[in-house]
């Protein structure tokens, strides 16, 4: 009988994960990460706070002038179609 030789796997290869990676399971975090809190910066700091409430401010104290729009009919448009229609009709 023939003897079956079989690859010996490269050592350098990665072992398969322990546990399958599913959403749930990625988004777990490790303890120590549980423990020690995240500190992240977003830019917003006193000076900019200052900023945004001075322009918040602006827009409430500013008073805001509407324009007057002169009433169009609405009807006068259509009423114009429906007359060139009815003329060509009639043609």
């Amino acid at each position: 009988m023939p003897e079956l030789i079989f690859p010996h796997p490269a050592l350098n290869t990665p072992a398969p994960p322990s546990m399958a990676l599913t959403p749930k399971r990625a988004l777990c975090m490790d303890e120590e990460e549980l423990l020690t809190p995240q500190m992240h910066d977003f830019g917003i700091s006193e000076h900019t706070m200052c900023f945004n409430n001075d322009f918040t401010m602006d827009l409430r104290q500013r008073s805001f002038e509407k324009t007057k729009k002169p009433q169009q009919n609405l009807l006068e448009p259509l009423l114009i179609l429906w007359l060139r229609a009815f003329k060509q009709m009639t043609i």
